[in-house]
């Protein structure tokens, strides 16, 4: 498996189109906007934090982003990355994985501005 280090070190050569190019491939135009402007997570990070999920865990479908808001203040909580396929069980063993590897990196301060959702595992304890 690649590490988070290694894929950030090709991620931060990569040109800003190139980020959003493949960013669009994760969310829409607007939010990747919004993400830019307000300048909450590096977009460059984001991506890394993307690639490294859709890597090694590629058995659960494409991973996406939103940027969650507080509704009163409008102010951004987190940054959600949506894994659609994963389960219950699954879940707190990939956050343990990705955030672990966060620290590991200078991703260290972003750890708590990422959540990571699996998308199949909230369901089951909704439903």
């Amino acid at each position: 498996m690649i590490s988070l280090e290694y894929i950030l070190k090709q991620v931060k050569a990569m040109s800003l189109g190139e980020i959003t190019k493949y960013l669009r491939e994760h969310s829409d135009l607007e939010t990747i906007r919004a993400l830019n402007k307000i300048k909450f997570i590096d977009l460059h990070s984001l991506t890394a934090i993307l690639m490294y999920i859709e890597d090694k865990y590629s058995q659960y479908g494409k991973p996406s982003f939103a940027i969650i808001r507080d509704p009163e203040t409008k102010e951004t909580q987190f940054i959600a990355i949506l894994i659609p396929e994963c389960k219950w069980e699954e879940w707190k063993d990939i956050v343990k994985d990705v955030k672990g590897e966060m620290e590991e990196t200078e991703l260290k301060e972003e750890t708590g501005k990422i959540a990571i959702v699996c998308m199949k595992g909230l369901q089951e304890k909704i439903g």
